[in-house]
């Protein structure tokens, strides 16, 4: 499974980014999955308090799950390589991963703050923001420029891959 990650501050464009590129390799028939970092302190609220779930978990289960009507919830506290795991083993072939900016896979940074950015992470293959973008040899496109990127992107997908 090819992971990407795509990072940024708030309101940079990710989620719009992450929706373009679920629907292009989708439509190219790619089996793609998405999972999104809730990266705003403190786990997310799921509002499962009083629930069967919730009331296995506080009798000791460390991963709960409920299904129903083909849709899964999983609670637990999990690493991302756990979830990467799930992914895989449900045939995902293309994981777009929005936060997580200190996982170590290969991310595409958006926004205008890329000089900070590239201070807080790593493995920055690809910037796309406002303006161009010219330091430390990481291809750029400007948000204008989405034909290319998503060329460049689809290009990167299909070549080697080593992670």
């Amino acid at each position: 499974m090819k992971v990407i990650q795509i990072v940024g501050y708030k309101n940079s464009g990710k989620t719009t980014l992450m929706n373009r590129l679920i629907s292009h390799f989708s439509g190219m028939g790619y089996a793609v999955g998405s999972l999104k970092h809730h990266g705003h302190g403190g786990a997310p609220d799921l509002s499962t308090e009083g629930t069967d779930s919730a009331r296995h978990r506080e009798s000791g289960s460390i991963l709960s799950g409920v299904e129903g009507e083909g849709v899964f919830n999983l609670h637990g506290d999990v690493s991302p390589e756990t979830v990467f795991d799930f992914y895989r083993v449900n045939g995902i072939q293309l994981l777009f991963m929005e936060g997580y900016k200190q996982a170590p896979y290969k991310k595409i940074a958006i926004g205008n703050d890329i000089e900070v950015l590239l201070t807080e992470t790593n493995n920055v293959q690809l910037v796309i923001s406002d303006e161009p973008f010219r330091t430390k040899g990481i291809p750029s496109f400007t948000f204008a420029e989405e034909q290319e990127y998503i060329g460049y992107i689809t290009d990167w997908v299909r070549g080697e891959w080593v992670e």
